[in-house]
């Protein structure tokens, strides 16, 4: 017995004809490792690549701005080569005698307490950024500014990036979580492909959102 709450607005939206649209179906337990092996592709392939990483809600945001900012993949020729390396026990030694009664790790990463605007992600060697509803409006500032200066760039966001900011160069939309209705979906993807440029887009869905495709294809 659904209650009539209003009627919605029958409204028209356009997507540019140079924004490529793609979407992945992804299982909830690869759905990080699938958003990693993204990212890093696109920084590889397309160049100057800048990208937003659209996310539903703070806390989720934060917890991926802080994994990329720690987290370095080695590829097995790199994981062999140090290997090979001889071990320096001396050296080893005089590190564990410098960190005895120390518990805590030395953080030399941007924390999530807004008192470093951006970081650096080892794996995708760029600078990464985040912006969300609980950020300080000065910091979101501050975060949009560094972040268009940078000619290679991830922004990991919720919906407050989705309208009216104009950032110009970027490259790649990723909707890490979907959005709510088709109307979000394109604001989110309006950030690319902008003025005539090239664009691509990428929704990521789990088996049962597979409906939504319908809506937009509609």
């Amino acid at each position: 017995n659904p209650v009539n709450i209003g009627t919605m607005k029958s409204e028209d939206f356009s997507i540019p004809p140079t924004l490529c649209q793609r979407f992945v179906v992804v299982r909830p337990k690869w759905r990080l490792t699938a958003l990693a092996a993204l990212l890093r592709r696109c920084v590889n392939d397309i160049p100057d690549m800048k990208a937003i990483v659209f996310i539903n809600n703070c806390l989720s945001v934060d917890f991926h701005y802080t994994f990329f900012n720690y987290f370095k993949y080695m590829t097995p020729a790199e994981r062999r080569e140090r290997k090979s390396k001889p071990r320096n026990l001396n050296q080893e030694n005089k590190r564990d005698e410098e960190s005895k009664g120390n518990a805590t790790i030395k953080d030399i990463h941007a924390s999530t307490d807004n008192d470093e605007i951006g970081g650096y992600s080892p794996y995708l060697k760029c600078p990464i950024f985040r912006i969300h509803g609980n950020v300080d409006q000065i910091d979101r500032a501050k975060t949009i500014s560094k972040y268009t200066t940078e000619k290679t760039a991830v922004l990991f966001c919720t919906d407050v990036a989705a309208r009216g900011l104009d950032i110009p160069g970027i490259t790649t939309i990723i909707q890490y979580d979907p959005p709510i209705d088709t109307e979000d979906y394109v604001h989110r993807v309006g950030r690319t492909a902008r003025i005539g440029n090239d664009g691509i887009a990428y929704l990521f869905l789990q088996d049962f959102e597979l409906g939504f495709i319908n809506l937009l294809e509609n």
